[in-house]
């Protein structure tokens, strides 16, 4: 069934390579050796193609193929040995044979585990990027407050003046807090606490967020905080653990 007479040649960092027969040039696809746009060539072929092309010519890559297996054997994406179809399990467009299923299945299993576990930020990791915050939000608003403060000891200010700096000193909270996350969410994509343990929040379609967002993220947060802070406990839940300011602003918070 098997026939090896087909000899392939590619071209790895800019240097020939071969001659491999078909079965040895199958393993290189697998393993991801020979890639879309690598160049590659047998006598078969008028010249040097990339494989991506190649694999989309009947005349090229189907043909061969179809002289060495039948439609009743398929080559295992695991091993890359050919079995019959009877005797196989089919997990998309990839084949799998009786010896590799487990493996593959424990490995798929343990692929959606880890995607659903790290590629998310998970509720404690958020939680101690959001006390770093607040540590830095807080040496920003006593420097803001001392800075007030001490303007209104050691200048005389006129009653409306000082009206104004006792609004500034008790709104410090809101108003620095705020800039402190929409200037580092909507240029950075995080805060420093965020980037500390490498999140970003993102898009639901993965892309950047504005500087829109970033203020309705920041502000919807209050809406969070009520309530015992439900909005966050939401996050242990969510299998995308989006808190509820999350869902109300469509982000995500990723690892990177």
């Amino acid at each position: 069934m098997q026939n090896n007479n087909i000899q392939w040649y590619y071209v790895k960092n800019g240097i020939k390579q071969g001659p491999i027969n078909n079965e040895e040039f199958q393993d290189l696809v697998i393993n991801k050796i020979i890639e879309d746009n690598t160049l590659v060539w047998n006598q078969k072929m008028d010249n040097w193609k990339e494989y991506k092309l190649c694999n989309n010519e009947p005349s090229v890559i189907t043909e061969i193929i179809a002289e060495e297996i039948d439609n009743s054997e398929m080559y295992c994406f695991q091993c890359g040995k050919v079995f019959q179809k009877e005797k196989m399990f089919r997990y998309n467009d990839n084949w799998i044979c009786e010896e590799c299923n487990p493996v593959f299945v424990k490995n798929l299993s343990k692929s959606i585990i880890k995607t659903h576990n790290s590629e998310y930020g998970g509720f404690w990791v958020r939680y101690f990027a959001k006390m770093i915050d607040i540590f830095f939000i807080c040496l920003i608003i006593f420097a803001y407050k001392t800075i007030i403060w001490s303007i209104s000891l050691l200048y005389p200010i006129s009653s409306f003046s000082y009206i104004i700096l006792d609004n500034l000193y008790n709104y410090s909270n809101v108003f620095i807090s705020a800039f402190y996350s929409i200037i580092f969410v909507g240029k950075y994509g995080a805060t420093p606490g965020k980037m500390f343990y490498r999140l970003k929040i993102v898009n639901s379609d993965k892309t950047e967020v504005s500087y829109l967002t970033a203020a309705g993220r920041h502000f919807s947060e209050y809406l969070s905080s009520l309530i015992l802070c439900i909005g966050y406990i939401i996050a242990v839940f969510d299998l995308k653990r989006r808190t509820l300011h999350d869902r109300i602003c469509n982000t995500l918070v990723i690892r990177y």
